[in-house]
C-alpha cells in the first residue's frame, strides 16, 4: 500500500500538482515510516513549493535512518546552507 502511494506521489509531482503529491508521499509513509524514496520525493516537493524546513526535517529523517544515501545528505547540506546554517 505504501508504495501504490508513493507511485501515485511521483505522477502527481510529474504533473505540477504539488499539494496532492504532498498528500500521496505523506500517505506512504503514515502507512511505511521507513518508505526513504517517499521522504526523500516529500522533501523535493517541500522545497519546490518554499517549505525548507519541513523539506530538511524530512532528510534529516532519511540521514538518521540511512547515512549512506548521499543526495539525501547533500541536499540537506544546501538547505542548511540557504537557511543560514541552522
Amino acid at each position: 500500500l505504501s508504495e501504490t502511494h508513493y507511485n501515485l506521489g511521483l505522477q502527481y509531482q510529474k504533473a505540477g500538482r504539488r499539494q496532492q503529491a504532498i498528500d500521496a508521499f505523506q500517505d506512504a509513509i503514515t502507512v511505511n515510516m521507513g518508505n526513504l524514496d517517499a521522504r526523500y520525493h516529500l522533501a523535493g516537493v517541500f522545497g519546490e513549493v518554499g517549505r525548507l524546513q519541513d523539506a530538511a526535517s524530512q532528510l534529516q529523517i532519511i540521514v538518521r535512518i540511512d547515512p549512506g544515501f548521499e543526495k539525501a545528505a547533500e541536499h540537506l547540506e544546501g538547505i542548511r546552507r540557504a537557511l543560514g546554517g541552522q
